[in-house]
């Protein structure tokens, strides 16, 4: 996934290799595709792969110029979601000839993971702020055919408040269809790494540690995660702790709390 300059404007790439590192010349157009939504600037976030092969890309798609949208938050910055078969051809039977872009007022969206569940549905989550406005996290859920899944959440997309600045970094699915998210919050000015998960239909799991959601108990932030085959959660952030900066691997149990048994403090 990449972004490329034409005539002024970016609009996303995607390129596919060999294993020998050389560029596929049956994908795409010689080995690339160079995607466009609107007229305006395409930026690509993330891309994932379905079961059957086919590729899904996310990004950020601008409603105007990007300096006006960046230096003036006046035009939205909307999500896009593409979707292209194997061969690098749109999948035209995907939504609006291949692609979609969602429509939510005058919002800046920065999406940061795509996931396709075993089902086929697709997944979306980021964070989303608004002029003087706090910054809140977001889940879009599409159907396999580009629609929303208006079953999650009751209409598709699940909009979530925990401090006053929120963001999303990570996200992964288990074979389940349990849906986990990590990001930061804000405490005290500070940031704090946290993992809520959601059941499949958008609803926060209680049975995660009793709340849906678990909370690193030092400054962290800009984590991703990474589910085990046993069940475990394993999240990597960067840490602040007494004055000094790491990168700090936690690990936690199925239900939730702290692996205590994960790792060792070192001096």
């Amino acid at each position: 996934l990449r972004r490329y300059d034409f005539r002024n404007q970016f609009d996303f790439g995607v390129s596919a290799y060999g294993r020998d590192g050389k560029l596929v010349e049956t994908f795409g157009s010689g080995g690339n595709i160079n995607g466009s939504v609107r007229r305006f600037d395409d930026n690509g976030m993330d891309i994932c792969m379905q079961e059957d092969g086919k590729l899904i890309v996310t990004g950020q798609s601008h409603s105007g110029p990007s300096d006006v949208a960046i230096a003036a938050k006046h035009n939205p910055v909307d999500v896009y979601l593409a979707r292209f078969n194997s061969d690098g051809s749109p999948d035209t039977e995907f939504a609006n000839n291949g692609k979609i872009v969602t429509d939510r007022g005058s919002a800046q969206h920065i999406p940061k993971r795509v996931c396709s569940t075993a089902g086929g549905r697709l997944l979306i989550a980021g964070s989303v702020s608004q002029q003087r406005k706090q910054n809140d996290v977001f889940i879009y859920a599409f159907n396999t055919n580009g629609h929303p899944d208006t079953l999650f959440a009751g209409r598709g997309v699940l909009r979530l408040r925990y401090s006053s600045n929120d963001q999303c970094n990570d996200m992964a699915v288990d074979t389940g269809g349990k849906i986990y998210i990590t990001g930061s919050l804000t405490r005290n000015n500070d940031p704090y790494v946290f993992v809520s998960r959601f059941n499949a239909d958008g609803t926060i799991d209680t049975s995660f540690n009793k709340k849906g959601q678990v909370v690193v108990d030092f400054v962290s932030e800009q984590p991703k995660i990474m589910l085990q085959p046993d069940g475990k959660i394993v999240v990597g952030a960067l840490a602040s702790i007494d004055s000094r900066n790491y990168y700090v691997l936690s690990r936690f149990l199925p239900d939730g709390r702290v692996d205590a048994g994960f790792g060792k403090k070192t001096e």
